[in-house]
């Protein structure tokens, strides 16, 4: 198969396969908050008629709009989430195929859009549980971590990754560590430290423990310094979001907002545009070092 046609048939690859894991977040997202497992019963059911599901009612995209948002056999409406989830899933495959090249040419890059599918799939469900909840549940993170990890180990073991450098302050001795492990470390440690800030400053809590565990799978991902700069676009994006509801009278000052979600879109951003938002950041730092300090 010539490439151009091999490209188009591996995005439509992707869409598909995002569409059908957008049908299990579905599920994920239905079920996980609830204590129930997302494996059984496997098959899925009308909510309302207890009806189980056939094959014919659960075709990702297609089945919603032939049914008309309505339960084939109560006619009770379907949640439109149900197909936003897939559709939005959908859409973030594809553009995850689309920013690793838009073609996949080799082991090394299959591992790498296959991490990142796994972590899009996370942010998905993650965002969704978390504006529902406010929990981010620890099947989410951990498998995120585990993945982070392995698919750093990958890249080490099998094509030569550097790992990073650290120095022991105290013995000054230089340990080689994989940079996955430095950024779950970092991750967690940034959150931990705004929790123990507004905890001494304002005698409240600020971040939740799905929050800094979410923080420590992307940085198994991402390592540390994507990391921080996807906290400093949630952050941002999140007081944005803030001023804009308090100036609308839609969200009162005390009130919390989960944080989940402004992570998520960051880290998805960071996940489909890392080298232009890297390279704007660093721009905007030399540029700001330049004006400081004459440099």
């Amino acid at each position: 198969m010539e490439a151009p046609a091999l490209a188009w048939f591996e995005g439509g690859l992707a869409f598909v396969l995002g569409a059908v894991v957008g049908s299990f977040l579905s599920a994920v997202v239905h079920r996980l908050p609830r204590e129930q497992s997302v494996l059984s019963p496997a098959r899925s059911y009308c909510p309302k008629c207890q009806q189980v599901l056939r094959a014919r009612d659960l075709v990702p995209l297609l089945s919603f709009l032939m049914l008309g948002g309505r339960c084939r056999y109560c006619g009770e409406k379907i949640r439109w989430r149900y197909f936003a989830l897939e559709a939005l899933t959908a859409a973030l495959f594809l553009a995850a195929f689309l920013a690793c090249g838009g073609l996949v040419q080799s082991a090394q890059q299959a591992v790498e859009l296959g991490a990142d599918l796994v972590f899009l799939s996370i942010l998905v469900a993650a965002f969704f549980i978390d504006l529902e909840t406010m929990l981010i549940p620890d099947q989410l993170t951990f498998v995120g971590m585990g993945v982070g990890v392995a698919a750093d180990l990958a890249a080490i073991c099998l094509w030569g990754k550097r790992m990073s450098t650290v120095t022991d302050p105290v013995t000054r001795w230089t340990f080689s560590v994989p940079g996955s492990l430095v950024g779950l470390v970092a991750g967690g440690a940034i959150f931990l430290g705004m929790e123990l800030f507004s905890q001494a400053l304002f005698r409240k809590e600020g971040m939740g423990g799905g929050d800094l565990k979410l923080a420590a799978a992307l940085g198994a991902r991402f390592g540390p310094g994507p990391l921080l700069v996807t906290v400093a676009m949630a952050v941002f994006l999140g007081a944005g979001v803030g001023v804009g509801l308090i100036a609308f009278r839609r969200k009162k000052r005390p009130e919390y907002m989960p944080f989940g979600p402004f992570l998520a879109v960051a880290a998805a951003a960071m996940i489909l545009a890392s080298k232009p938002i890297l390279g704007q950041v660093e721009r905007a730092f030399f540029h700001w070092q330049a004006q400081v300090w004459g440099v």
